[in-house]
C-alpha cells in the first residue's frame, strides 16, 4: 500500500482539484459552442441580413452581395455576383430563378424555394456531436464587428472541420473556412460588410426580383416527393449521413443527405455518353460519377471524395 507524506498528499489534493476544474471547464466550453452553434442555425434562417462578402478557393476570389428577409413562414433571398459575369440568383417562397451570364434566357427551377414548410435537412446537435467536436475559440474583429470563433473537428474522415466566426451580437457567421483533414483550407467565406435590423433593402417589394419566381415563369418543374416511393433505396450510407429529402423532374430525381453540417446531393438521370465518370471539382466542390443499374449517378458536394463514392455506389433499385 502507498502511503503519501502530508506535503506530497497536499499536492496530490491541488492536482486533481487542478485536473477537475480543466474537466470542468472543457465540459462547460463545449456545452457554450454546442450553444453558439445553436444560435448561429437560428439567425441564418429567422433573420433578415444584408451585406457583401467574399468567397475564396485557392487563388481564385469572388465577390457577391446578399439580402437575406424572412416573411412569415418564408425565406427570401437575392444573390448577385459583384465580380466578374453577371450572376443573379433569386430565391421566392417556391421557386428560384438563376440568371445565366450572356443569354436572354433565365433558368426558374421549382422545388427549391424558401418555404420553411418544406423539409430544412437539420439535424439535432447529439446527433452532430456524435461526428464532430466543437470547441470555443477566441475572439476577433471581422467586417467591424466582435466575434466568436466555434473550431468543428470532424470525428472521422467522411467530413471536413470548419472554423466558424459568429457575431456576438447576432449570431450570423462573419467568417467561416472549411478545413481537411491536415487542418489545411479548402474554402472560406468572409463578409467585409454586413447589416441588420430594420436597414436592411426590402427584397419582397423589389418586383423585378419576385417576380421571376412566380409559378408562370417556372422553366423546370422539381416536385418534392417521398424518398421512400422514389423507387430507390440506399444499402448503406457513410457514418452519420442520412436522406432528408427527394426531388424529381422530367428526366432526373435529387436525393439531399446531410450530417447536420455537411450537405450533398445525389443525381439519377438517364445515361449518355457524355456523363462524369470518376472525379471532378470545381473550386472546393467534389462530384463523383457512374454509370450504374442503367443509369448516370452524379453526387456532388463539399465533403472529401470518399464520402462522394460511397453515396454514389450505395443506390440500388428498390
Amino acid at each position: 500500500m502507498l502511503v503519501l507524506s502530508a506535503p506530497k498528499m497536499r499536492n496530490a489534493r491541488l492536482l486533481l482539484c487542478a485536473l477537475g476544474a480543466l474537466i470542468a471547464a472543457g465540459a462547460q466550453a463545449g456545452e457554450d459552442a454546442q450553444a453558439w452553434f445553436e444560435r448561429m442555425r437560428e439567425a441564418l434562417h429567422g433573420q433578415d441580413y444584408e451585406g457583401r462578402f467574399v468567397y475564396q478557393v485557392g487563388p481564385q476570389l469572388e465577390a457577391m452581395y446578399v439580402v437575406h428577409r424572412v416573411s412569415g413562414a418564408v425565406e427570401l433571398e437575392r444573390l448577385v455576383s459583384l465580380n466578374g459575369d453577371h450572376k443573379q440568383v433569386i430565391r421566392g417562397d417556391r421557386a428560384v430563378a438563376c440568371l445565366e451570364p450572356g443569354k436572354h434566357a433565365i433558368s426558374v427551377i421549382e422545388g427549391l424555394g424558401g418555404d420553411s414548410r418544406q423539409p430544412s435537412g437539420q439535424l439535432d446537435s447529439a446527433h452532430l456531436l456524435n461526428h464532430y467536436q466543437m470547441v470555443m475559440g477566441e475572439r476577433q474583429r471581422i467586417a467591424g464587428r466582435e466575434a466568436q470563433l466555434i473550431r468543428i473537428m470532424p470525428r472521422d474522415g467522411f467530413r471536413f472541420g470548419y472554423d466558424l466566426y459568429l457575431d456576438r451580437d447576432t449570431g450570423l457567421p462573419l467568417r467561416t473556412v472549411m478545413l481537411d483533414k491536415h487542418g489545411q483550407q479548402q474554402s472560406q467565406t468572409m463578409f467585409v460588410e454586413l447589416k441588420t435590423g430594420k436597414d436592411i433593402t426590402p427584397i419582397e417589394h423589389d418586383i423585378s426580383a419576385l417576380q421571376l419566381t412566380r409559378p408562370e415563369r417556372i422553366t423546370v418543374s422539381a416536385s418534392v416527393s417521398d424518398p421512400a416511393s422514389s423507387g430507390w433505396r440506399f444499402a448503406t450510407l457513410p457514418p452519420g449521413f442520412t436522406l432528408h429529402s427527394s426531388r424529381a423532374d422530367s428526366t432526373r430525381r435529387h436525393f439531399i443527405f446531410s450530417d447536420g453540417l455537411a450537405t450533398l446531393s445525389l443525381y439519377v438521370e438517364p445515361m449518355a455518353e457524355d456523363g462524369l465518370g470518376g472525379f471532378s471539382s470545381v473550386g472546393a466542390t467534389w462530384a463523383y460519377g457512374a454509370q450504374r443499374h442503367g443509369r448516370q449517378i452524379t453526387a456532388v458536394g463539399e465533403v472529401p471524395r470518399e464520402t462522394l463514392r460511397l453515396i454514389a455506389h450505395a443506390i440500388e433499385p428498390q
